[in-house]
């Protein structure tokens, strides 16, 4: 009898390694794809912060350059005591030349300045929408990192306990691949802790583009390729 419990127990073991094993599988894209998608958030607020600092050095440099203007102009109307000559010895001509040239650059400046501060503000919105959604991939893998350790390691004698909380996730996660998005939708939405657990944004994008594409339209495609 001991050599036939020695033999149950090592079948027992067995059969959970290979359920680990399984688990392995059918549960890595579930941390992994959150993390990928925390990973393109993040790169993107990279992105944006370095546009950010190329615009300040812009900023910068024209500043430099009007402080230059200044100086230089002001050195030109304290030249011969105060007056600055032209070609033809007419000081008069001489400080209306200087006047307008300094008009016309303050003009270009502030135009500059304008488009800048433009930029600065859209750069200052995808930066938000960029904090915005790391944050909800940060949430998503919290959740899901959870959700696995609620599980805990597989048992044969909780193992029904044990598949009722990923069975349900891994049901609506059926439905969303089959196309079954209305379906999965309601299943969402009579349990508020299902939501970080699924990918209904992801599939709800494909889906989008799958639809455009029989509607004989390119657009959310490539603009899809393009992200991606």
């Amino acid at each position: 009898s001991s050599l036939e419990g020695r033999k149950d127990a090592k079948r027992r073991r067995r059969g959970g390694e290979q359920v680990e094993s399984r688990m392995e599988v059918v549960e890595a894209p579930f941390v992994r794809v959150p993390f990928e998608a925390l990973k393109r958030a993040a790169k993107e607020r990279k992105y944006i912060i370095e546009e950010v600092e190329g615009v300040m050095g812009k900023l910068k440099k024209h500043a430099s350059s009007a402080e230059a203007r200044r100086a230089k102009e002001g050195e030109a109307t304290t030249k011969d005591g105060g007056e600055a000559m032209d070609v033809d010895g007419s000081p008069a001509a001489a400080a209306t030349a200087s006047a307008e040239g300094s008009r016309g650059s303050g003009r270009e400046w502030e135009s500059e300045l304008d488009d800048l501060l433009g930029t600065l503000g859209g750069l200052k919105r995808k930066l938000g929408a960029s904090t915005q959604s790391e944050g909800v991939q940060i949430g998503r893998c919290k959740a899901r990192v959870e959700h696995l350790l609620s599980l805990g390691a597989y048992g044969s004698e909780r193992a029904l306990g044990w598949n009722k909380k990923r069975v349900k996730r891994l049901v609506v996660d059926y439905l969303l691949r089959q196309g079954y998005h209305r379906t999965a939708l309601q299943a969402v939405e009579g349990d508020a802790a299902l939501g970080p657990l699924v990918e209904t944004e992801v599939f709800r994008g494909c889906q989008e583009i799958v639809d455009s594409l029989r509607s004989r339209s390119v657009g959310p495609a490539l603009k899809f390729c393009r992200a991606n």
